[in-house]
Formats: structure tokens, C-alpha cells, sequence
């Protein structure tokens, strides 16, 4: 379970039994996000008393909560699920804009505030995506994403399943592989 301060009131975003989301009675609104979905995070806004709640269902890789599954952003909430970034509005849980930000499963959000955008580490792709929803752009390499991953402050640098270590131009996209 992940906990986010917004206001005075915790935004909790929790793992939820794909399988079971047509159950799931527990959560005010629903949101269906590609075809065949795989992963749930149920999302909840309010502290003590949940005031709104929401279930976001998606298609592509599974995905669990952790630490970089989501941010408060002014008055949005930027959840990664699956292979999905949505975008819900405080404290309404309004869904915004969605965005399928990786072919595979997008493992976590960052904000950019110097470039006024999120960034993806997705498991094919890493990708930068606009305040709006609109993704600006995407660098993939040889293989998935899966050995590392560090944010810099004009670079993040990604490692590879090979053990190949990318640059990639937070600006441009450019991606580089430095060798060692």
C-alpha cells in the first residue's frame, strides 16, 4: 500500500485481485483501462473517512504497488498501472487523461518539474509525458529495462536485462549506450 499526503487528506493506492474487479462493490467509480486487464489498484481519498474512491483496471504486464507507483501533482494524482499512467483529479477521483505509456508494464512515475512533465520507466520503454497526457516522447534499448534505473538531473540512466547501461536525454529522448 502506498500513502500520498494531498491537502489534509492521505491518497491510498492499493494492489487489488484483477480477477476480482467486477466485485469489487467497495470502490465508488471504475475506470477499464485497455482490453484485457491484468492489474487493479484501487484508489482511495480521504483520512480517517474515505470521501471518494476509484478502481483502475488494466491492460499489459502485471504490476504491484511501491513507492514510484504514483504522485501528487497539484490536483492530480498520477497512478502507474499495468501499462497505463492515468491521471486523476483531487479530490474528486475524476479521471482526467490515460495515457498506455509501455507495450509491456510501466514500473514507476517521476515528476520533471524543470521540464513541466512526467517520466516513465516502463519495462520496453522509458517515456516523457506532458502535463496533459500527451507523451512527448519514447526511448527503448537492445532489451527491457529491468537492472536499474536512476534519475539525474538531465539524464536518467537505465540498465538493460543484458546489463547494458543507457543515457537517455531527459530534453530529447536521445538515448546512448556507455560503455564501462
Amino acid at each position: 500500500m502506498l500513502y500520498l499526503k494531498a491537502d489534509q487528506h492521505i491518497v491510498s493506492i492499493e494492489d487489488e485481485p484483477a480477477l476480482r474487479h467486477q466485485y469489487m462493490g467497495i470502490y465508488q467509480k471504475r475506470y477499464i483501462l485497455g482490453d484485457y486487464p491484468v492489474s487493479a489498484h484501487g484508489v482511495k481519498y480521504g483520512s480517517p473517512e474515505v470521501v471518494h474512491s476509484c478502481l483502475l483496471v488494466a491492460s499489459g504486464g502485471g504490476t504491484t504497488v511501491h513507492s514510484k507507483s504514483a504522485l501528487i501533482h497539484n490536483e492530480h494524482c498520477i497512478v502507474a498501472v499495468s501499462s497505463f499512467l492515468a491521471c486523476l483529479h483531487l479530490p474528486d477521483l475524476n479521471m482526467v487523461w490515460q495515457a498506455q505509456v509501455d507495450h509491456a508494464t510501466c514500473f514507476g512515475v517521476y515528476h520533471l518539474p524543470q521540464l513541466e512533465s512526467y517520466l516513465t520507466h516502463g519495462e520496453l520503454d522509458i517515456a516523457r509525458v506532458s502535463y496533459d497526457g500527451e507523451i512527448i516522447w519514447s526511448s527503448g534499448g537492445k532489451d527491457i529495462f529491468s537492472n536499474g534505473f536512476t534519475l539525474y538531473d538531465t539524464f536518467v540512466e537505465a540498465i538493460d536485462f543484458n546489463n547494458e547501461k543507457y543515457h537517455i536525454d531527459l530534453s530529447t529522448g536521445q538515448s546512448h549506450i556507455i560503455q564501462d
